[in-house]
């Protein structure tokens, strides 16, 4: 059996609104780590950069998919999303001279204490589902929805 060869690529910025990704792409400025695994030659992540800017990620390489997601506290509020989505996904398509497919990263696992998760999720949600209907994503990525699913799921929440 023949195996795939995947390389990705992760722009580690916890907590990152849009707008924070869009000054540090502006700026060419950041301290965040870029971690890089192509699958058939790698057998761990590769620490590409303990220093630099989502611009550097998305010219790594020639990407297939590029993904953006917004930290879960500022996904709540729809204005973090209205010019600041738009202005990411325009950075983006002004400097990929490539076809590559857009997706959105489904992001839900914070909330502050004692506040209802589902009220949190179902906002975020309804948010991205508005964005995607406006801008140019082609893919959404659930997996803060099952993070948030799986934390919320008795059963699971006494694994721990």
């Amino acid at each position: 059996m023949e195996s795939l060869d995947i390389q990705i690529g992760i722009y580690f910025r916890g907590g990152a609104s849009l707008a924070d990704q869009i000054s540090e792409w502006s700026t060419n400025t950041s301290n965040h780590n870029f971690y890089y695994i192509d699958t058939k030659t790698d057998t761990a992540w590769n620490t590409i950069s303990t220093n630099t800017c989502p611009k550097n990620c998305v010219d790594y390489q020639h990407w297939d998919i590029i993904s953006i997601q917004q930290g879960s506290i500022a996904s709540v509020g729809y204005d973090n999303y209205v010019t600041e989505a738009r202005e990411l996904i325009g950075l983006i398509h002004d400097e990929v001279d490539y076809p590559f497919t857009l997706a959105w990263n489904i992001n839900i696992n914070r909330a502050s204490s004692g506040s209802d998760y589902t009220a949190i999720a179902n906002t975020i949600l309804g948010n991205i589902e508005n964005i995607c209907k406006r801008e140019p994503v082609d893919i959404i990525f659930p997996y803060g929805t099952a993070i948030f699913d799986a934390r919320t799921n008795a059963t699971l929440g006494q694994i721990g």
